[in-house]
């Protein structure tokens, strides 16, 4: 059971790497936007292709992790640019939008 405290801590931290994220990709040419609690990947028309979210991963000890919308994990939370990568090579390849 989560505690507020401990909630709000953990919103933080997931909020602080999608902003991240979102700069990484910012300067590699692809839109963004940061909503409450998850980055929107941006088509060149600005439609939302793509939703990325930030939460731990049970599977890899509860470590913080990077997931696409058909929650598919792209990289660890510490791992900005692995995940820029992934989310590249998802745009590239059309696998969302």
């Amino acid at each position: 059971m989560n505690f507020p405290a401990q909630e709000a801590q953990q919103r933080k931290h997931a909020e602080a790497r999608l902003a991240a994220l979102a700069a990484n990709l910012n300067v590699r040419g692809v839109l963004t936007r940061v909503d409450a609690d998850s980055l929107a990947i941006l088509n060149d028309g600005g439609q939302q292709t793509d939703t990325i979210v930030c939460r731990p991963w049970p599977l890899d000890r509860d470590a913080w992790w990077f997931f696409d919308c058909t929650g598919e994990p792209l990289a660890e939370a510490g791992d900005i640019v692995g995940a820029a990568v992934a989310i590249l090579g998802n745009l590239r390849s059309g696998t969302h939008g």
